[in-house]
């Protein structure tokens, strides 16, 4: 039996990594739009959008969080990266009438190299993501290459000792304090601010912007 749970959430962190094959096509993105409603709300509100900001999602899963971004800035641009196919298939149908128009960009590819050019972007956030980076730093490079100075980043990431109590740690999860994710964001040129939490059934979360420099 424990190795039976063992495997299950072995399985299930890689989902949550990466939504891959059949399960990650038919189940995973509304999975991820359901337990990260409350994650969304959290990383929205300190994103701060306005009406014409140029605004990223890295990692946005079932594309929850564009929809809402999307109705926040009706004149600016929404544009999202993701590391699954699965996702990126899902997303490109449900909004394909935005993604006509010119008010959604879609793009497949990771944290560590960015597809857009320097300075693009006025915000950008990612939610539940950072512990799956190849790289912290170099996730973090990227962000601050891509938004303009005087922009602003928001990651949402669950409490570190949630995730070791859960042991996901285990599973290929790398969990951070707040303070580790504030020292790494100063050291690729940002100017970390406050940090709002919140919590569900699965623990505590927290919500930190930062500017870049």
């Amino acid at each position: 039996m424990r190795t039976l749970q063992f495997t299950a959430k072995h399985f299930m962190a890689r989902q949550l990594a990466r939504p891959s094959g059949i399960f990650g096509k038919y189940v995973m993105g509304r999975f991820l739009n359901r337990i990260t409603s409350t994650h969304n709300s959290l990383v929205l509100d300190e994103l701060a959008l306005s009406a014409a900001d140029r605004v990223l999602e890295v990692g946005f899963g079932g594309g929850a969080l564009l929809e809402r971004m999307l109705e926040q800035a009706p004149g600016g641009c929404v544009a999202g990266v993701e590391i699954s196919e699965e996702m990126m298939a899902m997303a490109t149908g449900r909004f394909r009438t935005q993604i006509a128009a010119g008010r959604l960009d879609l793009r497949l590819g990771s944290v560590t190299s960015l597809p857009y050019p320097d300075g693009h972007f006025t915000k950008a956030c990612s939610v539940n993501t950072v512990y799956f980076w190849p790289d912290l730093a170099s996730g973090l490079a990227e962000f601050a290459r891509v938004i303009r100075t005087g922009g602003r980043l928001v990651l949402g990431f669950t409490s570190d000792e949630d995730m070791r109590r859960a042991g996901l740690d285990q599973h290929g999860f790398r969990p951070y304090s707040a303070d580790e994710l504030r020292e790494a964001l100063v050291g690729q040129g940002f100017r970390p601010g406050q940090v709002r939490s919140g919590s569900d059934a699965r623990g505590t979360f927290y919500a930190l912007a930062a500017e870049r420099m």
